[in-house]
């Protein structure tokens, strides 16, 4: 009977959730080219959360492969913002004086400050794109800007999802800590501006 080992798995507590994470975690080229463009997009429209997406891209293809998508995704996504769409985030971000928008932009080590910007879940993502066209760094090192910054939050978004979809607690709990003590870092932002006047 062509149905039987499926049919079988339904009676199999264990492997029948292996089998389920198996197949909901199968993808193909298209599905991962059509996520990475919907990453892009949530990335580059102000206030979309991008970072939700990034957790499903976990859930989807798993830690490594949906890690993958939220690198392309995240990286191409705040770089097309900061490059083209500047106008429009401008307008956004400096109607509404922000304290860590003045620090970035005036803070001794820029490069750095923006790295952690991009790699703090909790930062606004159109906020550190301002600041790093304000600061008018070339194309190639505004690349590998986004690039490096998005290394950290896609680990953390694509490990969440899939620890939450195979019902990993004790990891989720672990990258919800990671995610906190990252916030810490603004504060490396702060001493660095203090440290420029």
């Amino acid at each position: 009977m062509r149905f039987e080992p499926k049919i079988q798995l339904l009676f199999n507590e264990a492997a029948e959730r292996q089998w389920i994470i198996s197949h909901f975690q199968s993808s193909s080229p298209i599905d991962l080219i059509s996520f990475s463009l919907l990453i892009i997009l949530f990335s580059v429209i102000p206030g979309f959360p991008a970072s939700i997406i990034g957790i499903v891209a976990g859930i989807c293809f798993g830690h490594w492969l949906g890690f993958m998508v939220n690198v392309i995704g995240i990286t191409m996504g705040n770089f097309i913002a900061a490059t083209f769409l500047n106008t429009i985030s401008n307008h956004w971000v400096k109607r509404r004086p922000n304290r860590l928008y003045a620090d970035l932009v005036n803070m001794r080590h820029p490069k750095l400050g923006v790295v952690i910007g991009y790699s703090i879940p909790f930062i606004p993502s159109m906020l550190v794109n301002v600041a790093a066209t304000d600061l008018k760094f070339s194309p190639p090192q505004l690349f590998s800007l986004c690039l490096t910054g998005s290394l950290v939050v896609s680990a953390l978004y694509s490990f969440s999802g899939d620890a939450l979809f195979k019902g990993n607690f004790r990891l989720l709990a672990l990258l919800l800590v990671l995610m906190a003590a990252l916030v810490t870092l603004v504060r490396v932002i702060h001493i660095d501006r203090k440290q420029a006047r």
